[in-house]
């Protein structure tokens, strides 16, 4: 049988214990790193998401106001409908029985400027004219090719004043 000493029973007990005691110590001390580090990062995330969450307000906040201000701009200026009704009663005003003149249609091209679509009939050179200078009133005037009465006018509205 083996038999061990006291003193040699004392050594290895000391030496598992002080070994235990190592290990738990560099176990926790890896562990509270571990920690440090991952509420560093936690934190530094939180700062960016935050510093990304402001941006992204901000950004919001400037594309409504810039939606905002769209709007502003798009009701001052004469929308497709007015011009029809203010064209076709003009028209209608002024024509003769030496010419007559009449709306087909009205084309947005952007926020200012409109393709008036007209026609004219005319009974004498005179009556051309006056309506090709009627036309040329409103903006400026091309005339088709493939119909001789058929008028392009490229309309340019001016702003209103914004009540």
């Amino acid at each position: 049988m083996i038999s061990i000493s006291n003193s040699t029973l004392k050594k290895v007990s000391k030496t598992i214990v002080l070994g235990i005691i190592t290990y738990t110590l560099f176990f926790m001390t890896s562990t509270v790193i571990e920690y440090y580090h991952s509420y560093k990062d936690k934190e530094r995330l939180t700062n960016e998401l935050q510093i990304k969450r402001d941006e992204t307000t901000a950004l919001k906040q400037e594309i409504n106001n810039l939606k905002e201000k769209i709007k502003i701009i798009q009701e001052s200026y004469i929308k497709e409908d007015e011009i029809k009704i203010r064209v076709s009663e003009i028209f209608d005003r002024v024509s003769l029985l030496d010419y007559q003149l009449k709306l087909i249609d009205v084309k947005n091209e952007c926020i200012d400027r409109h393709i008036i679509i007209a026609r004219l009939y005319a009974n004498s050179e005179n009556g051309f004219k006056v309506g090709e200078g009627i036309f040329n009133y409103l903006g400026e005037t091309i005339r088709s090719e493939q119909d001789e009465n058929l008028y392009f006018i490229n309309y340019i509205s001016r702003p209103r004043d914004i009540k």
